[in-house]
């Protein structure tokens, strides 16, 4: 019980009153984590995410690799306060740190932990894009066990990285990304995007496509017909359309859609 009331002083503390927590804070949060109690720890990591979030620079790569440990627990509930208390961590000086204790885990995907791991991951390459070699990257996209999990995290923790790099990309992970393109689609646009590599059959509409947007002043009909909110139509069409009239002055689009409201554009026509 004590320990438990501990943790809830540190939690409203830190909040609180960053400026009163110290190094003894941290050591209690420290012992915590460890408790034999499942409530004990569960609080301590709420203590722990309140002194990520005021104080992080009294954390230590111990706290990062007890949190880590935590993710693989039957409570679920403690597992996934561990995971977005090391998310908010990633983002941070002790960042490096929870980069370091996300590369020493076991490479697996087993799930939950491998599911929790994959969302501290998406936030380490987004603060620290240069800390994981993009090899390891890979591995952990082929770890997953659809193709639509791998293309997903393709384009959450590969693509980032590669999109923030500088040079070529080296042979090793395009060799690694042909591979993966027999049975991961997206693999083959981030092999094209990022080596300029094309294999015979991975794009089989682009020359009918090159035909119909090399024509001058082209008319093209778009139907918005999927079950999207405002926002989700203004951010994954209206980007389309956008970079579409951009690049070809001449087009014109007549769009049948619920809300032709978010389109006034001379050459779009919307159509309810």
């Amino acid at each position: 019980m004590r320990a438990a009331v501990r943790s809830l002083e540190i939690i409203v503390t830190g909040l609180a009153s960053p400026e009163l927590v110290d190094e003894t804070t941290a050591e209690d949060c420290l012992a915590e984590l460890s408790s034999p109690s499942s409530r004990v720890r569960r609080l301590a990591t709420g203590a722990v995410a309140s002194l990520g979030y005021a104080r992080p620079d009294l954390l230590d790569r111990r706290h990062v690799d007890l949190l880590f440990e935590s993710l693989a627990e039957e409570d679920a509930s403690r597992a996934a306060l561990s995971s977005a208390t090391l998310q908010g961590l990633a983002a941070t000086p002790l960042g490096l740190e929870v980069v370091a204790g996300w590369s020493a885990q076991p490479d697996e995907g087993a799930r939950p932990a491998g599911a929790h791991r994959l969302d501290v991951l998406r936030h380490l390459v987004f603060w620290w894009p240069e800390a994981i070699p993009v090899a390891k990257l890979l591995e952990v996209v082929a770890g997953e066990s659809t193709p639509e999990s791998r293309n997903q995290a393709l384009a959450e923790i590969v693509e980032p990285v590669l999109e923030r790099g500088s040079g070529p990309l080296p042979v090793t992970v395009a060799s690694r990304l042909a591979e993966m393109a027999v049975s991961t689609p997206r693999a083959r646009h981030v092999l094209h995007r990022f080596a300029g590599q094309t294999r015979d059959g991975d794009f089989p509409l682009r020359e009918t496509a090159d035909r119909i947007f090399s024509r001058p002043g082209f008319h093209l009909l778009a139907i918005q017909q999927l079950a999207l909110g405002q926002g989700d139509e203004i951010l994954r069409l209206s980007p389309f359309l956008s970079g579409l009239l951009e690049a070809h002055e001449g087009a014109r689009v007549t769009l049948i859609t619920p809300r032709p409201y978010l389109y006034d554009h001379p050459r779009v026509e919307g159509v309810q």
